[in-house]
């Protein structure tokens, strides 16, 4: 697996040897991770890393997304000593707030929430309790 730790406001470090940070160029990029897998007018993918480099309107690195998590088959993410993946959600936060020391918005609670200071965002599409309430309905319509 390739370790990607994400180092909130700098950037993420690839198996303890490659730095991609903010700010970068895109031709930075493509000279330390080779060519994307796929791009368009402002994204880089690199299928190999799971993550999606966005560019801003000078081609450089302005966001960074690990974009099939939790689906991960390649990579390992670590988030403040932790794989934000792997952790139960409520405990997740707890982490993010600590470590964010300052303003989080919470208005998309309990599906998004974005630490403003740190400059990181988590959303999901359901709640553990909503897919508990789906595997009880099959439960009961004999689906399982």
């Amino acid at each position: 697996m390739i370790q990607i730790k994400i180092q909130p406001l700098i950037g993420v470090v690839i198996d303890d040897t490659v730095t991609v940070d903010f700010g970068m160029s895109k031709e930075e990029l493509i000279s330390l991770l080779g060519t994307p897998s796929s791009q368009f007018e402002n994204e880089c993918y690199y299928e190999n890393l799971e993550l999606r480099f966005e560019l801003d309107s000078d081609n450089r690195i302005e966001f960074i997304e690990s974009y099939k998590g939790p689906n991960l088959e390649f990579t390992e993410i670590d988030l403040y000593e932790i794989n934000p993946f792997r952790t139960e959600s409520d405990e997740l936060v707890n982490i993010l707030d600590a470590n964010n020391i300052g303003e989080t918005d919470d208005s998309e609670a309990p599906y998004g929430y974005y630490f403003l200071e740190s400059s990181i965002g988590v959303y999901r599409e359901s709640t553990e309790e909503e897919a508990l309430e789906v595997i009880e309905e099959m439960k009961e319509n004999g689906h399982l």
